[in-house]
Parts: C-alpha cells; sequence; structure tokens
C-alpha cells in the first residue's frame, strides 16, 4: 500500500513511515492538513493516517476537505488522538473518518486498522481502540 501519513510531530511521521516501510508499504509524510490537501491533488494513496490535532488546520477540517476532493471518498482515512472524548470521536466520525485510533498506540495496530478498513471500505469501521 502508498499510505499518507499527516502529522505535525516529525519523529511521529518518521516512525509510522519506517514501522509501515518493515511491513512492505511506502510512506509519505505531510507536516499538516494543507500540505497534505496538496499532496492529494497530485497523488493517489491507498490510506490516509491523521492526526486530529494539528495546528493551522485540525483533523477535522483536513478530513472534511479531503473528502470534498474529487477523489477524496474512495480513501480510507485513520485518525489518531490523544482525546478520548466523545464529542470528537463524533466530530472526526462525521467529517468522514473510518476508524478512531487512541494514543498511545503501535504502528502495527494502525496498519491493522488501515487494512480493515480497506476490507470494508466504503462503510465505517470504527471500533475506537484505546
Amino acid at each position: 500500500m502508498h499510505i499518507l501519513i499527516v502529522d505535525d510531530v516529525e519523529e511521529t511521521s518518521l516512525l509510522f513511515s519506517y514501522a509501515f516501510g518493515l511491513a512492505g508499504h511506502t510512506a509519505q509524510t505531510a507536516s499538516s492538513g494543507g500540505e497534505a490537501l496538496a499532496l492529494l491533488t497530485t497523488q493517489a494513496y491507498d490510506a490516509i493516517v491523521l492526526d486530529a490535532h494539528m495546528p493551522h488546520m485540525d483533523g477535522v477540517e483536513a478530513l472534511q476537505r479531503i473528502r470534498a476532493l474529487p477523489n477524496g471518498q474512495q480513501v480510507p482515512i485513520v485518525v489518531f488522538t490523544g482525546d478520548t472524548s466523545a464529542a470528537l470521536h463524533r466530530q472526526l466520525m462525521a467529517a468522514g473518518a473510518n476508524t478512531v485510533v487512541y494514543k498511545p498506540m503501535f504502528p502495527d495496530v494502525v496498519l491493522n486498522c488501515i487494512e480493515e478498513c480497506r476490507r470494508t471500505f466504503p462503510h465505517s469501521v470504527d471500533k475506537s481502540l484505546y
């Protein structure tokens, strides 16, 4: 799979990119929602991993804008966050997340979520992993 990782924390993006590479996937990183949107206008991805809390454009807005792109409905999106509030969870799901994974989590958990999303897409597979 070719996976886009969107997170403003470089260490997190690098860790996930490395782990996904070890699992046989390719990964590209974006440090903001705006950068992700720019990449999505020129490249196709098999899945997106998106942080819910980023400066300038949070995960909810990024989700809404990704889903509004011509190919934005076809890509599974896994959102990760440390915020376990029910209100944020509802916002993320309403904005188009396929599932929400809560920090701390390991890259293999996220890969499993991506694979499950791809099997059941376009239906939401929210399992709210803690």
